[in-house]
């Protein structure tokens, strides 16, 4: 699912473009990526701050078992920690406005799971990213910013539960480590189809 190469470019290219990206008005920031290592469908697209989240995430456990590419990954997930910190009204701006459109995109993934004869575990595991980016754009805020969301979450989840099973790791098997069921049990559950 997570292409360590894509995020490191992701990660370089909003580092050059933080600016414009936390002051526009923009939530999906188009970015163009240069290297020809990606397959073409990568080398446009657009990132969110949930999406550059995910790629922090991807990254900061890539480093801690492969050391041999902490260094030059270090310093560009420190550099991102850094500008965060140094725009931080900015940076909770964009995230408090990324927030709503992420809860709407997993309400009405969910509405499907209930009403769509036709969808799949499938879509499920290429969709199941909104849930991830809305834990990681709310552990941006503070406490008293998240108790609203978290009470909407909770039913959201709870109707999510009910319309899925307990199942092994969505994504590759190999990234289980980044994303461990303690913390991310709606990775370790799959859809369950009318009968079921």
């Amino acid at each position: 699912m997570w292409i360590v190469d894509l995020e490191k470019e992701i990660l370089n290219e909003m580092l050059s473009q933080w600016e414009p990206f936390l002051f526009s008005k923009e939530i999906y920031w188009p970015v163009h990526l240069t290297s020809r290592n990606l397959p073409q469908a990568y080398r446009k697209i657009r990132v969110t701050p949930g999406r550059l989240l995910i790629t922090i995430k991807v990254l900061r456990e890539f480093t801690e078992i492969n050391p041999e590419h902490v260094s030059n990954l270090s310093e560009k997930i420190k550099q991102f920690q850094d500008l965060k910190d140094r725009w931080q009204a900015n940076w909770n701006k964009k995230v408090t406005e990324e927030i709503p459109v992420r809860i709407r995109e997993w309400t009405r993934l969910i509405n499907d799971l209930r009403i769509d004869n036709e969808y799949s575990h499938i879509q499920l595991v290429n969709q199941i990213q909104i849930r991830l980016m809305i834990d990681l754009l709310m552990d941006q805020l503070k406490d008293d910013d998240k108790m609203i969301l978290l009470q909407q979450m909770n039913g959201l989840d709870h109707k999510y539960r009910g319309q899925t099973l307990d199942n092994d790791f969505v994504w590759d098997e190999s990234e289980k480590f980044i994303f461990p069921n303690s913390d991310y049990w709606y990775l370790y559950r799959k859809y369950s189809q009318p009968g079921e």
